[in-house]
């Protein structure tokens, strides 16, 4: 492996150089790899260039987002993972847009009524009216009426000898 060592002078180049490497997490040596591949002229550049595909952008962007999440929380520890240690941590963003890592484990437990509803939901199923809050007084009134009409009947057949 070939080694070359730079000196660079120009302060303002310097910390541009580390603050890229730092914003996107890689290494100095990568940024000015990255700027070579894209300078004007150059034959990588006329090349098709290995560009990121789309999920890679996508996949920077939503590590950006956990990343200041977690320094909002002051959870420095997972705020500084890099790209590489988030593809293999990363899970997902959960409802609020709280990014999960794989130890979290938020997924319904197996037979769990969460994972009863989420499946009703993948499949969607009518559930009819979710919103139990807002007919509790029909529910009370009709079928809570009807529940103890039955039960009480129940009880006085009972009550008959044979």
């Amino acid at each position: 492996m070939d080694a070359l060592t730079i000196t660079l002078r120009d302060a303002d180049v310097i910390r541009k150089l580390q603050q890229r490497a730092e914003e996107d997490k890689v290494s100095v040596e990568d940024v000015i790899a990255n700027l070579l591949r894209n300078y004007p002229g150059s034959r990588q550049s006329e090349e098709p260039a290995p560009a990121k595909p789309e999920r890679n952008i996508i996949r920077t962007k939503a590590y950006k987002h956990a990343r200041d999440y977690w320094r909002k929380v002051g959870d420095q520890a997972r705020a500084a993972l890099t790209d590489e240690e988030l593809d293999e941590q990363f899970d997902f963003f959960d409802v609020g847009m709280i990014p999960r890592l794989k130890v979290d484990d938020m997924r319904p437990k197996p037979g769990s009524l969460r994972e009863l509803g989420e499946a009703a939901r993948e499949a969607a199923l009518d559930l009819g009216d979710a919103n139990l809050s807002e007919r509790a007084d029909d529910a009370l009134n009709e079928e809570f009426g009807d529940y103890l009409r039955r039960k009480m009947n129940r009880q006085n057949d009972d009550d008959w000898p044979d």
